[in-house]
């Protein structure tokens, strides 16, 4: 009888502990999984595509990419955590575009703040992919109060990025010019080369800017 007592207390005492550990028992499962695949070539558990090696790549974003919708899920749950920013932060930069595109939709959720402003423009000149880039720039459309930084980085991109990466950010690169910063992108055109596809889209851009300004 003892025995029972004692073990009917004992649930009683772990219920509410269970309930208030929860939240971090998931987050440590969420970061040891996503460790145990970033460090997966160290320990040969890499997922394998033996029919094409090249997928092997693609399956081990797909797998950090399950771990990330749990990381989403978790802040719905639990709400957003420096912890957890940071890690976004982390696979933001991450060597793989689906990795990155995926932590720029979780991102979206969440609000606005300069540290990730900062990693966003940090990631911009080394986005070549259109499928990364427009989310990327919907996102930096959150932060008007750094307009000077912005567009320093989009300076970078147009004269040295990748071609894909220049003409994509020019053709969506309007709802970023103002009345104010209107002079600097019409001095950047004239450096950029004569007809080529970024110049191209972003005179458009700039055509199009001037003709809203006019009263």
């Amino acid at each position: 009888m003892q025995k029972v007592y004692s073990l009917i207390i004992a649930l009683v005492i772990s219920v509410p502990a269970l309930g208030e550990t929860t939240a971090e028992q998931q987050w440590h499962s969420i970061k040891e999984q996503l460790a145990q695949l970033e460090n997966c070539e160290e320990t040969q558990s890499c997922p394998q595509d033996l029919t094409n090696p090249r997928n092997s790549f693609y399956l081990l974003g797909e797998q950090i990419n399950e771990e990330l919708d749990k990381l989403a899920e978790w802040q719905r749950q639990f709400g957003v955590s420096d912890e957890s920013r940071a890690l976004l932060h982390h696979y933001l930069i991450y060597p793989n575009e689906f990795v990155q595109t995926k932590t720029v939709q979780i991102l979206a959720e969440m609000s606005a703040d300069d540290a990730t402003a900062e990693q966003l423009l940090t990631v911009l000149p080394d986005v070549k992919d259109k499928q990364l880039l427009v989310p990327l720039l919907v996102q930096l459309q959150r932060y008007p109060h750094l307009r000077q930084e912005i567009d320093g980085a989009f300076a970078d991109v147009l004269q040295r990025g990748s071609f894909n990466a220049a003409k994509v950010l020019a053709q969506h690169i309007q709802p970023f010019l103002t009345a104010e910063n209107l002079p600097f992108y019409q001095q950047l055109l004239g450096q950029l080369p004569e007809n080529s596809a970024k110049a191209r889209a972003l005179k458009k851009a700039i055509d199009r800017q001037m003709a809203r300004n006019k009263p």
